[in-house]
């Protein structure tokens, strides 16, 4: 799951309120309240399984003072009501929507945003983040293999951010960031391309470009007579192999 702050719409547009909203979430209080536990903080666009980022980082990610500063510094004191949007039901990506955009809430209250939180059905949420109408929403996104390459470039590449179809639900457009996503593409040689795409992880977070949260970890409950199965990372279960056991 991750949130996405729709850059074409005031105030996130500004750089600043981005990381200042970035440093108010509290993503292991997430993952303890939302997920029981069960799943990984992100440390970045991609899961780690495919793009290891090393040593944890030292300097700390949730920082409600700090966040506090920033916009003091840029004189934010807007009186604007933020609107949160989230889908109406349990996702694979978010088993408590509710709670999730509840928590976001408080999280902006903390900072002196105010907020209001709108669920609505799949439907409407796709149809109408994807027209560019949401200010700030929670989102999830499921790889289609594990490479960088099917995060970035879905979810913040220029040429997935046209209204009405777009993947790249922040409306986010950085030619610098577009260009290491194309470069990425052309790249075969595998340290090149982590390199690459630590540099692409790096900017995204210096810019405040999207708020990765948690990566939910799996539960699957098996009949002890099953056979020839095995789990798909990406959680699309085949039983096209499956046999069971007399």
């Amino acid at each position: 799951a991750y949130i996405a702050m729709n850059t074409m719409k005031n105030p996130f547009n500004n750089e600043t309120v981005r990381k200042a909203i970035m440093l108010s979430i509290n993503r292991e209080e997430m993952l303890k309240t939302v997920y029981d536990g069960k799943g990984a903080v992100l440390r970045g666009v991609v899961p780690d399984r495919i793009l290891d980022k090393g040593a944890p980082e030292t300097e700390k990610q949730y920082d409600i003072e700090r966040a506090k500063k920033l916009l003091k510094k840029i004189g934010y004191n807007s009186t604007q009501e933020l609107k949160i949007w989230i889908v109406d039901s349990a996702r694979p990506y978010l088993s408590r929507p509710r709670i999730a955009a509840d928590m976001l809430k408080n999280s902006l209250e903390q900072i002196g945003i105010s907020s209001v939180v709108e669920e609505m059905d799949l439907k409407s949420f796709i149809s109408r983040t994807q027209a560019g109408e949401h200010e700030i929403a929670i989102f999830g996104w499921r790889g289609d293999y594990p490479d960088s390459d099917n995060y970035f470039y879905p979810m913040l590449s220029i040429e997935n951010s046209n209204l009405g179809s777009s993947g790249n639900f922040s409306f986010y457009k950085n030619e610098e960031i577009e260009g290491l996503i194309q470069k990425g593409r052309r790249t075969f040689e595998s340290e090149k391309r982590k390199e690459i795409y630590l540099k692409l992880e790096k900017s995204i977070k210096e810019k405040g470009v999207l708020i990765p949260l948690i990566n939910r970890e799996r539960e699957i409950i098996l009949n002890r007579s099953l056979r020839g199965y095995t789990p798909s990372i990406f959680g699309y279960e085949s039983l096209f192999k499956a046999w069971k056991k007399d």
